[in-house]
């Protein structure tokens, strides 16, 4: 793990970009920052863009799945569980 500070806006984010780890038979990818925080559902319901919809979009192609969990106070966590027998040819 290692951290990289942004600037987004006028806010500063401390990103610490993955965190991977293999458990029961999927493949668990964690992203944590410490901005400000989204409001998530207005993110994840968004069909067009290249941002976390596209991510939630190949997610569910690899019959994985993802969450977000996003807090004004303690940032954003975004958690990617993916099945290590998933056919990527779905891509």
């Amino acid at each position: 793990n290692f951290s990289k500070s942004l600037v987004i806006g006028k806010s500063i984010v401390t990103v610490v970009p993955l965190t991977c780890y293999e458990e029961e038979g999927l493949m668990n990818i964690l992203v944590h920052d410490n901005g400000k925080g989204f409001d998530v559902s207005k993110v994840t319901e968004q069909q067009n863009g290249i941002g976390l919809s596209s991510l939630k979009s190949l997610t569910e192609k690899c019959e994985g799945e993802i969450n977000f969990d996003s807090h004004a106070v303690s940032g954003t966590t975004v958690t990617i569980d993916l099945p290590i027998t998933s056919d990527f040819e779905k891509l």
